[in-house]
């Protein structure tokens, strides 16, 4: 697995920056990101599923039958979904698949793990659909809610809408792709700024890969691994811009 290892010394390291130029915490990082962008998902639907019932926490299929594509991408167990097209879009969110139905029983979707709590939603929080869809295959979708919303899983009505242009430019997605012989990577985006933290995704397995990062500039950022990524495997790179520092 792609890694490396980077050390600082004589560096203050804030519990939260108040210069561009603070180093801080992992926690302080985790927990931006965590607030700003939810980890990617596998397809995202194109209409609304066919015949569920609901509760809070799960999409159950009404009658006996195997989960259909999801914007013609073949669900497998564990595979995260973006809902967004519920006619009660209160049952809109992202899911895993608990169960892929079949002529016994029926289909069963669970609220993400990063996704099923009141507190892990806020307006403008965004989600990447992997690349596979027909119509949504890397696309990066915005959580639009209210911010005066008392937000309650199960009950308030999420939406989800294509993040594009001045609506969204808080996260930016780049794919790379390894020949067997490259191990650095210069990955271009249109932040415009140095203050991004940096999630890379191997496509394979939608797993989360460590690679070293280098800051290069305002609008690129360097991906360094150890050994060369295989032929032809394909990682995901999502830059996240960070706030301001209040």
């Amino acid at each position: 697995m792609p890694n490396e290892h980077r050390f600082m010394s004589n560096v203050a390291i804030s519990a939260k920056p108040t210069a561009p130029d603070h180093a801080v915490t992992k926690e302080w990082v985790e927990g931006i990101v965590a607030g700003t962008m939810w980890g990617p998902v596998n397809a995202a639907t194109a209409g609304a599923l066919p015949g569920v019932t609901a509760s809070a926490q799960n999409l159950t299929g009404a009658s006996n039958g195997q989960l259909t594509s999801i914007d013609g991408v073949a669900p497998s167990l564990g595979d995260r979904i973006l809902v967004k097209n519920q006619a009660d879009k209160s049952q809109n969110g992202i899911y895993e698949v608990a169960a892929l139905g079949d002529a016994s029983s029926p289909f069963v979707l669970a609220r993400a793990g990063d996704a099923d709590e009141s507190g892990e939603f806020r307006p403008g929080k965004t989600v990447y659909a992997m690349p596979g869809g027909a119509l949504h295959g890397d696309e990066t979708f915005r959580l639009a809610v209210s911010s005066s919303d008392v937000i309650t899983v199960g009950v308030t009505a999420f939406e989800f809408t294509v993040a594009s242009g001045t609506d969204y430019a808080k996260v930016e997605t780049a794919h790379i792709t390894g020949n067997g012989s490259l191990s650095e990577f210069t990955v271009t985006h249109t932040l415009n700024t140095t203050a991004v933290i940096v999630q890379t995704w191997r496509r394979l397995d939608r797993r989360q890969v460590t690679f070293g990062v280098e800051i290069v500039s305002a609008s690129s950022v360097r991906l360094s691994c150890s050994p060369a990524l295989p032929q032809d495997e394909i990682y995901d790179v999502h830059i996240c811009a960070l706030p301001v520092p209040a």
